[in-house]
């Protein structure tokens, strides 16, 4: 990473608007690996799976964008409490919304142990704990997407007392060794090979190992506030990315997590937030790709249940070859739909009523 003249103002940061469009790309790599798991056999269902199969990643670069937004917009001045209100104004409403959504949905089909069997997993869901249970029928419970927010809360809850890390240079560098050993360690040593695996749990799931991605993104936006600049440009940086995720498929699961992504997503944010910066832009900064942006955390909270509900009520009606390709289109526009109305409806005036405060835009909806 290259040095430029010229630091950032701690309290006078630009706008990142490329970021903010960057993140419905995320949620759509994450729509397209629940799609994925009910591709159907044959030449439509090989592409979709080669594409999307490893489309989980999409979380990860969730994460380091966190890490990233949250230092790049801090305040010299700020507070813990007042950081963890502005962060559970912006989590908390859409969040719970989306749950009630989830579990009202998965009541129209409940399991033959009954409604109660989705309801007493689903508990640990209403605080935002469930990350911290090995058992998938918790961590995945209640709307099973929320457990990345689940994570991010554990983030929250630490980024306050890890800022302080990052003044010093030794600090810095003993916290991104720590940071990169959580990140490459655990999948390398416990190397899981499916889903259902408790060591998936230990290395995708668990909130201490994925903190290690939430720490790169600190680091990375600590870097460029001090000047840094990497030798890539947004087009040259989302190639890379590109070619790493197709690559990446061929990759075992326990590789695929996090490890193989980190790198890259971290090189394409550098890139892109320095187009904006500068002034030049990116195509994700366009209008367009930033309301899409606005309203990713709510098509991520939604769309997993929204898709599910969707192949559940068309295969009551249409024949079972033509399921798949009739349930994608729709659950996609239908997620999309819900998504904007919760963001309208719940998120956006939540978060502006509980943080007693206007939000920055771009700089607020970017973080997740």
């Amino acid at each position: 990473m290259a040095h430029a003249s010229g630091r950032t103002s701690p309290d006078t940061v630009p706008r990142l608007p490329s970021l903010t469009g960057l993140r419905f790309v995320a949620a759509l790599l994450v729509f397209g690996f629940h799609v994925a798991e009910y591709a159907p056999d044959g030449p439509l269902g090989a592409v979709i799976s080669a594409v999307f199969d490893h489309g989980l990643v999409g979380v990860s670069f969730f994460f380091v964008l966190s890490g990233f937004v949250l230092t790049w917009s801090r305040r010299t001045d700020d507070s813990a409490a007042r950081f963890y209100r502005r962060r559970f104004a912006r989590i908390a409403p859409a969040y719970w919304a989306a749950l009630v959504l989830a579990l009202a949905a998965r009541t129209l089909n409940p399991p033959p142990s009954g409604p109660e069997s989705l309801l007493v997993p689903a508990l640990p869901s209403v605080v935002g704990v469930q990350a911290w249970f090995p058992a998938p029928e918790v961590h995945f419970g209640g709307n099973a997407v929320g457990w990345s927010v689940s994570a991010e809360l554990f983030f929250y809850a630490a980024f306050p007392l890890l800022v302080p890390l990052l003044d010093g240079r030794r600090t810095r560098i003993a916290l991104g060794a720590v940071a990169l050993a959580v990140v490459v360690v655990p999948p390398v040593a416990l190397h899981p090979v499916q889903v259902d695996d408790l060591a998936f749990w230990a290395v995708y799931i668990f909130p201490l190992q994925r903190i290690g991605e939430f720490v790169c993104g600190m680091l990375l936006a600590t870097a460029m506030r001090a000047g840094r600049r990497v030798p890539i440009g947004p087009v040259g940086a989302m190639v890379l990315v590109t070619t790493c995720y197709l690559l990446s498929g061929l990759a075992p699961l326990w590789a695929q997590t996090s490890l193989l992504m980190l790198v890259p997503f971290l090189v394409l944010i550098a890139a892109v937030t320095q187009a904006d910066a500068d002034g030049s832009g990116t195509l994700a900064g366009r209008r367009v790709m930033r309301l899409l942006g606005e309203w990713s955390f709510s098509f991520y909270l939604v769309h997993q249940v929204v898709l599910s509900t969707t192949l559940w009520l068309v295969r009551q009606t249409v024949p079972p070859d033509a399921v798949f390709v009739v349930a994608v289109p729709v659950a996609g526009a239908a997620s999309l739909l819900v998504a904007v109305c919760l963001y309208l409806g719940v998120e956006k005036p939540l978060e502006k009523r509980w943080r007693h405060a206007r939000p920055r835009p771009e700089m607020s909806d970017t973080s997740s």
